[in-house]
């Protein structure tokens, strides 16, 4: 009989990093992007944001005598109609042929309905329905200098470069029906779109070269003097300049960008740069990272099938595999599942060459069978230990203690090489995986988050609740910064989702300061 601990609830939810992980890496990687967030991905919104806001604060006042209260609902009708107008003059200058994706654009599902009145009848009043532009762009925003939000008075207020910003827009906009439209509303219709969608288009910014360039410059120029100030840029800029070299002669995705840092820091051929081993660093975190919820997941899918069971019962209970799949053969070659081999042995086979040179198949890997998926994330496990011991002797890769389970995980390894595979996973469902899920979902549960337990104690036994996990890879930020350079004409997108350093690209490159 199962019985389910939450098994009568009506409300569940997946949770996302339930093993309170990821945090660690997401932090890293958010020094070096520059406020540029997974969801901010079009360069475009940095400029129409200080424009949109601005022209509602004019129109405001000049409606009230130069004297008005903030409306957020005022504001947010405003935004909402700006959203529309990129959506719909995006969508409109790729059928016409206009280079560049409609990847990242706002509003896509939100606006099905009132686009595709749009494009039957030729015409469709602009929705006021918001789809946050606002808190998408928010951060990268005030960190380029075009946003203050901490200021007192106004909520948002827009800074000198925003103004300057803003002054460009305006002077491009002079006498825009589709400017109008975003002020106050309106109907939006497709001649309007051919004659002007390339002011509001994501991909317009190679038509309007006085908004690119000084868009472009807010990237690249420290907008005051404040040591903060100039790390967040130095460190953004030591990304650009770290990408744009490896994207001069072969195109790549961010992912493969982050997976050739980590292979080159590890294969120890040369010093590399301080923005390519902060990059390598985050790779090897989210490996180690993706490897304990792999043991997570195992652990989760076992206690579902035997519906208790203790974490040695468990780890017994992968005994029962005939063979490894040929995924886990490939880089731990044996017959059968070794736990009972020692994990000195295992060290000696190990072929994790796939494992540094090759992005990791993030889909294929979650669905093996319990006991192998576990073998699988051992050797994760086992080799960013090995490969990254220099790295983190020298303090490259730095230990960032009770932050990150990889580190206790390193020690059970270290402390485990003449114990079996059975003892030493047994060890790290215990304390790099059951100890850490139950306390960081049980501190969440008490700020009044869901429950998002995949098990409970009872003695020495675990209970399911019935949820499932799955394990994954958060997506990176540095894919929206290649795109947001690609929006500028730094970068050029090819097949797959990768970048190429485009002719003006390499001007930039050869101004980035050393």
């Amino acid at each position: 009989m199962e019985n389910f601990w939450n098994s009568g609830e009506g409300e569940k939810i997946e949770g996302r990093d339930i093993l309170g992980l990821r945090q660690v890496d997401q932090d890293l990687e958010r020094r070096w992007v520059a406020g540029i967030t997974t969801i901010s991905a079009r360069a475009r919104y940095l400029s129409l944001l200080p424009w949109a806001i601005g022209e509602f604060y004019e129109r405001r006042l000049a409606a009230s005598s130069g004297k008005a209260v903030f409306d957020y609902k005022a504001l947010s009708d405003v935004l909402a109609r700006m959203e529309f107008i990129v959506l719909a003059a995006t969508q409109f200058g790729k059928t016409a042929g206009e280079p560049g994706g409609t990847t990242g654009i706002l509003g896509t599902t939100a606006h099905t309905g009132a686009l595709a009145e749009l494009w039957s009848a030729g015409s469709v009043e602009v929705p006021t329905r918001s789809v946050n532009s606002y808190g998408t762009y928010v951060m990268p925003s005030r960190v380029f200098g075009l946003l203050d939000t901490t200021g007192t008075g106004l909520p948002v207020q827009i800074t000198v470069r925003g103004e300057r910003l803003r002054s460009t827009r305006k002077a491009l906009l002079d006498g825009s029906r589709l400017a109008e439209l975003v002020g106050g509303g309106g109907i939006l219709d497709l001649p309007t779109l051919r004659i002007e969608g390339r002011l509001f288009s994501a991909n317009g910014l190679a038509a309007c070269e006085s908004e690119r360039q000084q868009l472009e410059e807010a990237f690249l120029t420290p907008h005051g003097d404040g040591d903060a100030v100039r790390g967040v840029y130095q460190r953004f800029l030591n990304t650009t300049r770290w990408a744009f070299g490896l994207l001069d002669r072969t195109p790549r995705a961010s992912a493969e960008l982050i997976r050739l840092a980590y292979a080159r820091a590890v294969a120890e051929r040369a010093t590399p740069s301080v923005a390519e081993t902060a990059w390598a660093e985050y790779e090897f975190r989210r490996i180690g990272h993706f490897a304990l919820e792999l043991l997570l997941s195992s652990l989760t899918d076992t206690l579902r099938d035997l519906t208790e069971a203790s974490i040695e019962g468990v780890v017994q209970d992968w005994a029962s595999t005939d063979a490894l799949p040929e995924l886990v053969w490939a880089v731990v070659p044996f017959d059968a599942m070794p736990l009972k081999k020692r994990l000195r042995e295992v060290v000696a086979r190990l072929q994790d060459e796939p494992l540094v040179g090759e992005r990791l198949d993030v889909r294929e890997v979650p669905g093996l069978p319990a006991g192998p998926r576990a073998i699988y994330a051992l050797a994760l496990l086992l080799s960013i230990s090995r490969r990254g011991s220099e790295l983190r002797q020298t303090g490259r890769i730095p230990d960032r203690g009770e932050r990150d389970h990889i580190e206790r995980a390193f020690s059970i390894l270290a402390a485990n090489m003449d114990s079996t595979v059975s003892e030493t996973l047994a060890e790290l469902l215990q304390h790099t995986v059951a100890e850490p899920h139950l306390a960081t979902t049980l501190r969440k549960m008490s700020q009044g988050q869901k429950c998002s337990l995949r098990f409970y104690p009872e003695g020495d036994l675990l209970r399911p609740t019935g949820t499932m996990i799955r394990a994954g890879q958060s997506n990176d930020r540095l894919g929206n910064v290649l795109r947001m350079w690609a929006d500028l004409g730094a970068l050029e997108e090819t097949a797959g989702g990768r970048y190429a350093l485009s002719a003006h690209g390499r001007k930039v490159l050869g101004g980035i300061p050393s």
